[in-house]
């Protein structure tokens, strides 16, 4: 995992292989595996934008399932 400078991170899971941009918020969130959070970025502050964009649990827990980042890791195995 990967925190840029000015990244907060508060009562969340952020999985291995992950990259938290720039000034990037999240709380309470579930990030699986190869996720790129954008700098800037607030992830489980605004409950309507984010269901809009990822899954939300009834609880509010925002989870965001893995990324794409595959392409980007050579020479490591399937994760699967």
């Amino acid at each position: 995992m990967w925190v840029n400078e000015g990244a907060v991170i508060e009562d969340s899971i952020v999985m291995d292989n992950t990259t938290v941009g720039k000034g990037a918020r999240l709380r309470r969130v579930i990030v699986d595996r190869f996720n790129i959070i954008p700098a800037d970025s607030e992830i489980g502050w605004e409950p309507l934008a984010d269901r809009r964009r990822y899954h939300v649990e009834p609880s509010g827990l925002v989870v965001l399932p893995r990324g794409g980042r595959r392409e980007f890791l050579s020479g490591l195995e399937e994760f699967d």
